[in-house]
């Protein structure tokens, strides 16, 4: 066998041998292998990465006009409505408009609870990014392995190989780019609690003195006397 390939069955054979990186978190499954893209840029690494969500209740007295309004402003500043039901909207926001929308929510309405989180992924997000760029090295050297391979033994080693390699790198390239998309698009939940609108009576009063009906007092004051 020529130099170059036992040169690359033994490095295939060190890769077989070294344990596959742990799975992380949620990770979505990906088609594409390249960096992921963000509607709104892909964050910058040496930069403050954190995630804001918010969590508002809100008590209205019209609860379908509150969710319309809600639904205006996520639209109006750019937002991406996740869940809308009978009594609760869920939607992101562009980060640099995160703090309006929680203005104009507090305008709905009156605000009984607001819950503001803000998470820094900057590590994970860095972490991500350097196992991402060692994937892609090991798939580049295994392709150039591949096309020295002499036997089908080794191509079949190599081929195995890049395969979970490949996996690997779509799993991380997905990874980073739902990571970025929190960091671009601040999640925003707004629980609506209906208000009752409460019914006045009106007073049923008894004048003190019978004769003062004479004076025509009830119909001065627009008051009833209660039915006996």
């Amino acid at each position: 066998m020529a130099p170059d390939t036992l040169g690359g069955a033994a490095e295939v054979a060190a890769m077989d041998a070294a344990p596959a990186a742990p799975p992380a978190e949620q990770a979505p499954s990906r088609a594409k292998t390249e960096a992921p893209q963000e509607a709104a840029g892909k964050p910058r690494a040496s930069a403050e990465l954190l995630v804001y969500e918010a969590s508002v209740t809100v008590g209205v007295y019209q609860v379908e006009q509150a969710i319309s309004a809600v639904l205006a402003t996520s639209r109006e500043l750019g937002g991406q409505i996740v869940v809308r039901n009978d009594a609760q909207v869920v939607f992101r926001v562009p980060r640099a408009r995160f703090e309006e929308a929680l203005t104009r929510i507090d305008k709905v309405g009156d605000v009984l609870h607001r819950d503001v989180r803000a998470e820094d992924v900057g590590d994970r997000y860095r972490d991500l990014e350097v196992r991402l760029r060692n994937s892609r090295a090991v798939r580049d050297r295994l392709a150039e392995l591949l096309v020295r391979a002499n036997t089908v033994e080794d191509s079949l080693k190599i081929e195995a190989q890049l395969g979970r390699v490949t996996e690997e790198i779509e799993r991380l390239a997905g990874e980073l780019e739902l990571l970025g998309s929190r960091v671009a698009y601040s999640k925003v939940t707004v629980l609506f609690q209906a208000r009752h609108t409460e019914q006045v009576h009106e007073d049923v009063m008894r004048l003190p003195f019978p004769w003062l009906k004479t004076l025509g007092l009830p119909k001065l004051l627009d008051l009833q006397e209660e039915s006996k």
